[in-house]
């Protein structure tokens, strides 16, 4: 076991009673990094009591070391998204700041043909499509989550890039953390910005 114990032995006894999702969740995403740190920098890998959702602690200060595996997921990922921001400049956003996406042959939102109303997601393609042209006021005015969120894979590109070649997560110590907080963020900012659309179309 190399020293390391079974993942319910680390869990204090407190926990066993509370915090379900966390008690389902992280032992997989423990699990899994395990496994795909076994044939690289293993001996380094000191999980937390795991009182935290998705909280890992490393004593290093120069990011997390990961896998074979987790490497080609970055580099995927990193392909993704320029795919996603390639795609979005070929796309010329839509004046109503909306409906962007039919350029591809997707659907009208069905919540705005149903309900007359925007959903949370409405003008993030036209979102994407102002940003990759530079037009970052647009962006924002078109859907402010969406500006976040295309920042974020912006910064997500190096960030996997380098990550993937080191072998270590760049400048971030628990990723999945921080990615946690992030999405909350800009799921909460999404969520905020549909409310005060429906207000003004009340």
């Amino acid at each position: 076991m190399n020293g390391l114990e079974p993942i319910d032995r680390q869990i204090s006894p407190r926990f066993h009673t509370a915090d379900r999702f966390s008690l389902r969740i992280e032992p997989t995403i423990d699990r899994f990094f395990r496994h795909d740190l076994a044939a690289n920098d293993f001996q380094k890998y000191q999980p937390h009591d795991s009182h935290h959702l998705f909280m890992t602690e490393f004593p290093q200060t120069n990011g997390a070391p990961i896998g074979g595996v987790t490497r080609v997921l970055l580099l995927g990922w990193a392909l993704f998204l320029l795919s996603g921001f390639a795609l979005a400049r070929t796309l010329d956003p839509d004046p109503r700041g909306f409906g962007t996406h039919q350029q591809v042959g997707l659907p009208e939102c069905s919540i705005r043909v149903m309900f007359s109303q925007p959903c949370p997601g409405c003008g993030m393609t036209t979102c994407f499509s102002h940003f990759v042209r530079g037009e970052f006021v647009a962006a924002g005015r078109v859907n402010p989550a969406g500006l976040l969120l295309a920042t974020l894979c912006t910064v997500m590109i190096p960030w996997s890039l380098l990550s993937a070649a080191r072998g270590r997560t760049w400048l971030v110590d628990e990723p999945l953390s921080l990615l946690t907080i992030l999405v909350v963020i800009i799921g909460v900012l999404a969520v905020g910005t549909w409310m005060v659309a429906i207000w003004r179309n009340a």
